[in-house]
């Protein structure tokens, strides 16, 4: 049997589609223990006229725990002056660097400081050390074609 994409990079965090106010959101805390990495990617739909975001990578030593930005984690600010409607921005975060600082946790952070943005963020574990990880518990459905 051949292995599915959903084995090798599961669906670890989310921050869900929708129309974001001016807000903080985070996403689900991915535990760098179990695996190589991660990879975080931000889907940006309409902006408002003056919309401005700002998304992050933020690391921490428990789950529930306090968060600090990490170093070279951020993406660079997304306006719709900027042209950046209908853009995506892709992180990828070493888990080296992570438990490196003492930290074992990351949660990624999209932050809506000026007017509303259709967004979602999606975070995948990668590598995993121990066996298929399986994917969060809001993934509804995952089908498999062969």
């Amino acid at each position: 049997m051949t292995v599915r994409f959903s084995e090798l990079y599961p669906l670890m965090s989310v921050i869900d589609p929708d129309a974001a106010a001016v807000g903080t959101f985070t996403g689900d805390a991915i535990d760098m223990a179990d695996f190589a990495g991660a990879v975080y990617h931000l889907a940006i739909g309409d902006m408002a006229s003056s919309a401005t975001v700002d998304y992050s990578i933020w690391s921490g030593t428990t789950s529930g725990g306090t968060y600090t930005a990490i170093t070279a984690g951020s993406a660079t600010q997304l306006t719709q002056a900027g042209t950046d409607a209908d853009k995506q921005v892709v992180i990828e975060i070493d888990a080296r660097a992570v438990l490196a600082k003492g930290h074992r946790y990351i949660k990624d952070r999209l932050v809506v400081l000026v007017d509303a943005v259709d967004s979602c963020a999606m975070g995948f574990g990668i590598r995993a050390r121990y066996g298929p990880e399986t994917d969060l518990a809001s993934v509804d459905e995952i089908v498999d074609v062969p």
